[in-house]
C-alpha cells in the first residue's frame, strides 16, 4: 500500500502535533507492506527532516500579516501535492485540521476542536481558515482519528457523523521519557543552575491556550523562600500572542524565580521533565495533553 502523509508540519520546531507526525511516519516506514510518501508543503520525499527550516520561526509571524496569505499557500500547496505525485496513491492521512483535495480514501487525524471552545486563543487569520474548510474535510474523510474518546464524542455530535467514522488511536510516548538518576542528568540541569526534584517545569509554546498567565501568578503566591528554593522553569517556543503576558513575565523574570529556557532540543527536554519536582500544565483545553503523559513516564 502507498501511503502519503503530509508532513510539512515537520518544517517548524516540533510540538505536540509535530511529535505526532514524526513517529508516525517512522513506525508506518517500518511496516514492510507500506511505502510511504512525505508531502512537506512545497514537494515530496521519503525522509523526514531532522530539523525544523530556517527561519521558520521568524517568517510565519510575517505570514500572519499577510492578507489572504493562508489561502495563497493552500493554493500553492495544492498545486505542488497535485504535480508531484509520481505514482498512484492509495490513502493519503492528514494529521493536522483538513485535508488536501484528494481523489481516493482520505484518513485525518482530528486533535481538537480549540476553534470551537476558545476561538481568541487562535490567530484570526487562521481561525477563518479553519472555519472555512475544517466542515468539508471531515465530512471527505472516510475515516476520523481521534487521540482521546472525548474528542470523538464531541466531533461526532457537532458534526453530526456516525460513530463507525472515528477510531479512537490514544497517544504514546517517546522512549526518551523515562525515570533518571539526579547523576545522569546533572548536566542538564547545571546549565539551568537548578537542582534534581528543586524546581517545577511548565512546558508548551507561549501563546494564550497554554494559559501560562496562570502558572506565574500561581508561582508569585508561594512564600518567598519557596519561590527562591524551586524555580519555575518554562520551556517552549514564543507562539501567537506570547506578549500578552508580557510584564508579568518581566516582572518574574526580574527575580530570577522564573526561567524561560526556550524551545529545547528532545533530549535536554526529555532530561529536566525527569528531574522536575512537578510539571505545571495550566493549559485550558487540549485533546491529550502530551507533556502529562511524558511527565508521568519519567517518574
Amino acid at each position: 500500500m502507498r501511503i502519503a502523509l503530509n508532513a510539512r508540519i515537520l518544517q517548524a520546531p516540533r510540538t505536540g502535533i509535530g511529535h505526532y507526525v514524526a513517529e508516525l511516519a517512522n513506525a508506518l516506514a517500518d511496516e514492510p507492506d507500506v511505502e510511504l510518501a512525505l508531502f512537506h508543503g512545497w514537494g515530496w520525499s521519503s525522509d523526514l527532516p531532522e530539523a525544523a527550516m530556517p527561519g521558520y520561526s521568524r517568517l510565519t509571524p510575517l505570514l500572519r500579516q499577510i492578507p489572504g496569505a493562508y489561502q495563497a499557500r493552500r493554493w500553492l500547496e495544492q498545486k505542488r501535492f497535485d504535480q508531484g505525485r509520481s505514482k498512484t496513491i492509495d490513502l493519503y492521512h492528514e494529521p493536522s485540521l483538513w485535508p488536501l483535495s484528494f481523489d481516493g480514501p482520505t484518513v485525518i487525524t482530528l486533535h481538537d476542536l480549540t476553534h470551537l471552545h476558545y476561538p481568541d486563543t487562535q490567530p484570526p487569520s487562521r481561525l477563518r481558515e479553519i472555519e472555512r474548510r475544517l466542515a468539508d474535510g471531515v465530512q471527505r474523510a472516510s475515516l476520523i482519528l481521534t487521540d482521546s474518546q472525548y474528542i470523538a464524542d464531541e466531533a461526532q455530535a457537532y458534526f453530526a457523523l456516525p460513530a463507525e467514522r472515528f477510531v479512537v488511536a490514544p497517544l504514546g510516548v517517546a522512549a526518551r521519557f523515562h525515570p533518571r538518576e539526579p547523576e545522569a542528568i546533572n548536566a542538564v540541569l547545571k546549565t539551568h543552575g537548578v537542582e534534581a526534584r528543586e524546581y517545577f517545569l511548565c512546558v508548551g509554546t507561549l501563546e494564550p491556550r497554554k494559559n501560562l498567565t496562570l502558572a506565574l501568578r500561581a508561582h508569585a503566591l508561594l512564600p518567598e523562600a519557596v519561590r527562591q528554593g524551586f524555580p519555575l522553569l518554562i520551556a517552549g517556543m514564543a507562539g501567537w500572542q506570547g506578549e500578552q503576558f508580557s510584564d508579568e513575565l518581566r516582572a518574574a523574570l526580574a527575580t530570577g524565580d522564573v526561567c524561560l529556557l526556550g524551545y529545547l532540543p528532545d533530549e535536554a527536554l526529555a532530561q529536566l521533565l525527569a528531574g522536575a519536582r512537578a510539571l505545571i500544565f495550566p493549559s485550558l483545553y487540549e485533546g491529550f495533553g502530551l507533556p502529562v503523559l511524558e511527565a508521568m513516564a519519567s517518574g
